[in-house]
């Protein structure tokens, strides 16, 4: 019905990557990252989104643009350098009234 719902996979990737994206409950995924954002309200790497939620970091950085899409969340323009990773973006909630607004 609603093309933002549904898991995404690119044209490019095998089958099974089609399979499991119809697997993924996306609106339940996406719930949990708004509200562990809304609990951390200086914000966090889709690697710090993982280790609180426990949801794998596949699940949670494919959602963000969608989520960043709807005006539920935003990059505060700071990123974030863990151990000898590069540095990743830091995502954060809108709050209610600003996306009223």
């Amino acid at each position: 019905m609603f093309a933002f719902l549904n898991a995404l996979s690119r044209n490019s990737d095998p089958i099974t990557s089609d399979e499991a994206a119809e697997l993924v409950h996306v609106e339940h995924v996406e719930g949990v990252i708004v509200r562990h954002l809304k609990f951390w309200p200086a914000g966090l790497t889709c690697i710090e989104l993982a280790g609180s939620t426990g949801l794998p970091r596949d699940s949670i950085s494919p959602r963000m643009k969608p989520l960043e899409l709807k005006g539920l969340v935003y990059r505060d323009g700071t990123r974030r350098v863990r151990g000898s990773r590069s540095a990743t973006t830091v995502w954060k909630a809108v709050e209610t009234q600003q996306r009223v607004l």
